[in-house]
């Protein structure tokens, strides 16, 4: 990405920010929450505690609910049960020995299912990358004071800064990408279901909140309108998207800052959930449709870096350094 020459006296006040909202945590986000339709799509908390503990306990009943969810009584989570029932995310079926007892087990064949588990895995990854990347953030931040304050230019720090930002934000831009385009036309199955598609983007929009309210933890207040463009063009002005070349860059980022396992269980949730669409996306994926070798991004980037590497000896090959002809 280009470089970008910084004012000292700008780059002191950015470090400050961050410095605060680093200590001071998260302020003034506000409250995330939509006004309430007259349906309600999204899962509430007790839907989505009686989700995580069958997925975790296959086969339970009520009563093990019950037990186990202690913060709820029997009406609240048997209406619950029903509610799930009723919209086909689980399954109640009688025990094999005693007809009275009712075991539930997870609807995996129920597509809003496969949604939420896959945007779960996706979210888990997510954060605990945040997490981790929260403390680059402070050692950068520290390092950039501590340059400022002998007199040297800070800008590579800055740019550093800029190029983590950038690769933390690839996989939080490319899943609002995902499902707000390419969702439109992937499944024709539920095009004429309105209540799955507002279900739909009821989980969506839930999970792209959480998400977006755990990305505050990394965005700093910056104080300016400068800075502010800043932080703007190092989003708008990239390009995002799954393909072998942002994903090795993301991985070069990540890999400076001893985090590439964190990023690589990142993409792991992302390809799960788009390797199938992305030769509709990018041209780039367009010959490998239909094919195994789609599935493994790992192997995908690997040839992309081999390729790279063989086109720039070719390159120097063709322009070979002429320097030493030249006699003074």
């Amino acid at each position: 990405m280009p470089k970008i020459l910084v004012d000292t006296n700008e780059l002191k006040s950015v470090i400050n920010s961050v410095s605060s909202i680093l200590k001071s945590g998260v302020e003034n986000v506000g409250d995330h929450r939509q006004q309430q339709h007259s349906v309600n799509y999204e899962l509430n908390e007790k839907e989505k505690l009686i989700l995580n503990y069958i997925e975790k306990n296959e086969g339970t009943t009520q009563e093990g609910l019950i037990k186990n969810l202690g913060k709820y009584t029997r009406v609240p989570i048997s209406k619950n049960i029903h509610t799930l029932a009723k919209e086909g995310l689980i399954l109640i079926r009688n025990d094999e020995h005693n007809s009275q007892t009712h075991r539930l087990f997870i609807n995996k064949e129920n597509a809003l299912v496969t949604l939420i588990q896959d945007l779960d895995f996706f979210k888990q990854a997510y954060f605990k990358l945040i997490d981790k990347t929260k403390g680059k953030y402070i050692e950068l931040n520290h390092s950039a004071g501590v340059v400022i304050k002998q007199g040297k230019d800070a800008t590579d720090l800055f740019n550093r800064v800029c190029d983590l930002h950038e690769s933390m934000l690839l996989p939080y831009s490319f899943i609002i990408m995902k499902y707000n385009f390419s969702d439109l036309f992937s499944m024709p199955e539920h095009w004429a279901n309105k209540d799955f598609i507002q279900r739909k983007f009821a989980i969506i929009s839930q999970t792209i909140q959480e998400i977006h309210l755990k990305i505050y933890e990394l965005k700093p207040r910056l104080p300016s309108q400068y800075t502010e463009s800043w932080l703007m063009q190092t989003l708008w002005n990239s390009q995002y998207g799954l393909t072998p070349e942002n994903l090795s860059h993301m991985l070069e980022i990540f890999r400076e800052y001893d985090l590439s396992n964190y990023a690589e269980t990142v993409i792991d949730s992302l390809w799960k959930i788009s390797y199938s669409i992305l030769p509709t996306m990018h041209r780039t994926y367009f010959e490998l449709r239909g094919k195994e070798e789609l599935k493994d991004w790992r192997k995908i980037v690997n040839d992309y870096e081999l390729e790279e590497i063989y086109y720039n000896d070719l390159k120097e090959e063709e322009n070979p350094d002429t320097e030493e002809e030249y006699i003074s």
